[in-house]
């Protein structure tokens, strides 16, 4: 095993959360730390080491390093695993990476624990984990704490899997620019499972947290804001099944959706508690499956007019953005830099929709059943919809009040080819011209609407369609 410690007396800092990930992960004790200084304290200094073998890298003082295309700290093993256990970092330079680990190996499993990571110039991620040969029993890890970014395509946080499972942990992301994508996950073959606390991105494309997965995604988060045309909140698409829990989204932009999640196999589940958006074709809950789909919400809020010709909204070329050259940056020769692999396959566009219209609640299964229960639902623009839902066998829908303000707009939509469609609401109010309140259909089965009140308003509009 390659191993590199750094310790320098006096010049840790008391890390809270990070301590109890740090012991957690690592199955020891909690280090004797001394508070007192910060990584804007350290001397300016880089760690790269690169092997064959197992690489240990264990980094006990704060590093700031300004120099360009150079990682804070780069563990890279060809047969074998790569720890890196560090606390604060701050890189200055363009296109330097705060953390960089990566492994080749058939079995090499990447570990990270940080503390603070923080990068200021274009294309410099905070934290990037790659395994790039792994067998579906490997593990990818990421574990920090709080992950600030700016500049263009620095992303928060990165890490991809060929197989295997990524878990990945967080404290907070903060980053700015365009396509500088807060958290961001990759498995070829295998799993994501993702928790945050809070998420913050500003510039065109910069996702919150996007994971994608061939298998299995999960994604638990507390608090996503975001701001920028194509900003989207959360985005989660899987192979299998693809399930978000989120307590908090905020989006401000051009086709900048709260919540994607989609799925090509079993389910898309979303459940979440308050959601607002405001931009031209930005939908606040947007889940699709070839399977079933869930949603569960309490709050859906969304302003925006329709966009035409609007599909959902591509995400940004790439895997979430196009990375800049390199991994880590590009290393001049001998230090351990370049990225000798190409990144993963770009992830896939998002599910298309009916029509470029700022929904509140739109739940599409190609293949079986929709359920929807929501709380209040609230839309302002034109053809923006409340709750629309359409499935191949039932669509169910439970809702609370619902309000539409804007040209055809309509307050619930349910269909069904195959099945039956139920709905139980709360009130339904639309506002505009051409609106409706509840459009129900169903080919082929029955269909049953209970609602407390329904009023319309508007030139040609309709209490039912």
């Amino acid at each position: 095993m390659q191993q590199f410690s750094l310790i320098q007396a006096g010049l840790v800092k008391d890390r809270g959360l990070r301590l109890r990930l740090l012991s957690s992960a690592l199955g020891c004790g909690l280090l004797a730390l001394q508070p007192g200084a910060s990584a804007q304290d350290a001397p300016s200094q880089s760690i790269h080491v690169e092997t064959d073998g197992d690489v240990d890298i264990v980094v006990d003082a704060p590093l700031v390093t300004d120099q360009d295309g150079k990682p804070a700290i780069l563990g890279r093993s060809f047969l074998g695993g790569v720890t890196i256990n560090s606390q604060d970092v701050l890189t200055h330079g363009a296109m330097s990476d705060g953390i960089f680990a990566q492994s080749f190996a058939n079995d090499g499993e990447v570990l990270i624990v940080s503390g603070d990571v923080e990068t200021t110039g274009i294309g410099s991620r905070g934290i990037v984990a790659r395994n790039e040969v792994a067998f579906p029993s490997s593990r990818t890890q990421v574990f920090s704490g709080n992950v600030t970014t700016a500049g263009a395509d620095a992303i928060g946080i990165h890490a991809t899997a060929m197989a295997g499972v990524i878990t990945l942990e967080s404290q907070s992301v903060t980053t700015s620019g365009d396509s500088a994508i807060g958290i961001q996950a990759h498995a070829e073959s295998g799993d994501v499972q993702l928790l945050s606390n809070e998420v913050k991105t500003s510039g065109l494309n910069a996702v919150g947290i996007q994971a994608e997965a061939s298998d299995f995604v999960i994604v638990d988060s507390l608090a996503v804001t975001t701001s920028g045309d194509g900003a989207h909140g959360i985005v989660a698409e899987a192979g299998m099944s693809a399930y978000v829990r989120s307590e908090s989204i905020q989006t401000e932009g051009e086709q900048a959706h709260g919540i994607v999640a989609s799925s090509t196999g079993q389910i898309a589940y979303v459940e979440s508690e308050t959601l607002a958006t405001r931009g031209d074709g930005a939908i606040g809950i947007l889940a699709r499956s070839n399977g079933s789909v869930a949603v569960r919400s309490g709050s859906v809020s969304t302003q925006g007019e329709a966009i035409a010709g609007g599909d959902g909204g591509d995400l940004p070329p790439g895997d979430g953005g196009d990375l800049p050259p390199g991994d880590g940056g590009d290393l001049p020769p001998g230090d351990g830099g370049g990225d000798p692999f190409p990144p993963s396959e770009p992830v896939d566009t998002l599910p298309a929709t009916p029509n470029g219209a700022a929904m509140g609640i739109l739940a599409i299964s190609d293949g079986a059943d929709v359920f929807v229960e929501s709380g209040f639902v609230s839309t302002a623009g034109s053809g923006a919809t409340g709750i629309h839902a359409s499935a191949q066998t039932d669509t169910i829908v439970i809702s609370d009040e619902i309000q539409t303000s804007g040209e055809s707009a309509i307050g619930l939509l349910a269909r069904s080819r195959f099945g039956d469609v139920s709905v139980s609401s709360g009130a339904v109010s639309t506002q505009g011209d051409f609106s409706t309140g509840i459009s129900l259909l169903s080919e082929s089965g029955n269909v049953l609407v209970l609602s407390e009140a329904l009023s319309t308003a508007g030139f040609d509009s309709a209490a039912f369609g």
